[in-house]
């Protein structure tokens, strides 16, 4: 089984790869880690919680932030990162919030299926007809 970090260091790769320096959704040229610190955080949060189902998607009322919570360790696009200080929920229901709303936010799902496809390819994700999960 990979690791989490794998994965993530992949994401961003493949993020930088092919979406960064193209004025992707905004016009403006992000690569993985300002992409999704700009705004749409909770969709890496997502992306995590597509590939790892077992879980959660964490969302703060204080830092506006979504991070994502697996074994008791908490991470982002950033890799590992300190779990919330102030008052936080979990996403149980995988609805997102409208503070993380995106205003493109079809797009920004169909680059997270096109990501898992990816994984898949790059061997980090194997699909099942019921779910995804890390080899």
């Amino acid at each position: 089984m990979n690791n989490i970090i794998d994965v993530i260091n992949e994401i961003n790769n493949i993020f930088d790869t092919e979406f960064s320096g193209r004025g992707f959704l905004t016009g403006s040229y992000h690569d993985a880690v300002s992409f999704f610190t700009t705004g749409a955080c909770w969709y890496y949060a997502y992306l995590l919680k597509q590939v790892f189902p077992e879980g959660k998607i964490i969302i703060s009322d204080d830092e506006h932030h979504a991070i994502f919570e697996l074994d008791g360790s908490y991470y982002d696009v950033t890799g590992i990162r300190k779990p919330f200080a102030g008052n936080y929920f979990v996403d149980d229901e995988v609805r997102g919030s409208p503070a993380y709303d995106h205003s493109d936010h079809g797009n920004v799902m169909q680059m997270i299926e096109y990501m898992i496809a990816k994984l898949e390819e790059n061997s980090l994700v194997q699909k099942t007809e019921e779910k995804k999960f890390v080899k």
